[in-house]
């Protein structure tokens, strides 16, 4: 079976899009007119739930192209943020070293605010430098070390003394549906039947 190429499926997202726009421009011009707008108002209709529908295949068959989306909204969204290559890579060296060395992750309260503040930056360059250099927003990130963690202490607790939770609240959760919904997120299987395998 032909592969439809992924910039056709965009540029047909785009057409729909632009169909809509135009629609909806001639709807407005015929309001202000007073005019019957009846039928536009229902073309109007059925081109959005056309696009809907469209979207949610495209989503469903084809991920990959509103990832291409997405990365390109990233990309647009950092094009001007001023920060230099050079600075780029020192405010990624000192986060790991924050991650690694001083393990802020545990902090159950650590937000993306807090973490700028440690960095000496603003918000929107933290988050910058956690997308592009690790490819994850800040809540992956901090959960990504959290889970990793847990995953060591867990492996290293041969005696079965600690609860799962008391290791969650350790690594800085705050409750264990969030600790549990994470684990299984990164590990495909609950913190339950990752101890089980481990002494099975």
């Amino acid at each position: 079976q032909v592969q439809t190429p992924l910039y056709v499926w965009q540029r047909n997202i785009v057409g729909f899009q632009i169909l809509y726009a135009l629609v909806y421009l001639v709807y407005g011009i015929l309001l202000m007119a007073d005019i019957n707008t009846g039928p536009v108002f229902n073309s109007q209709l059925i081109l959005m739930s056309g696009m809907v529908l469209y979207v949610a295949y495209v989503a469903y068959s084809q991920p990959k192209v509103l990832m291409g989306f997405h990365l390109e909204s990233n990309y647009l969204k950092y094009k001007n943020s001023g920060l230099t290559n050079s600075y780029s890579l020192e405010l990624k060296n000192q986060l790991v070293n924050l991650l690694d060395e001083e393990k802020i992750y545990r902090e159950n309260d650590i937000n993306l605010d807090s973490l700028a503040d440690r960095l000496g930056t603003t918000r929107h360059s933290a988050s910058q430098i956690i997308n592009e250099h690790f490819g994850q927003n800040f809540f992956e990130l901090i959960n990504s070390y959290r889970i990793k963690e847990a995953m060591e202490i867990l492996k290293a607790d041969t005696e079965r003394e600690k609860n799962i939770i008391d290791v969650a609240y350790e690594v800085g959760f705050n409750n264990k549906v969030t600790f549990n919904k994470s684990f299984k997120k990164i590990n495909e299987v609950t913190p339950s039947q990752y101890v089980k395998a481990l002494y099975s």
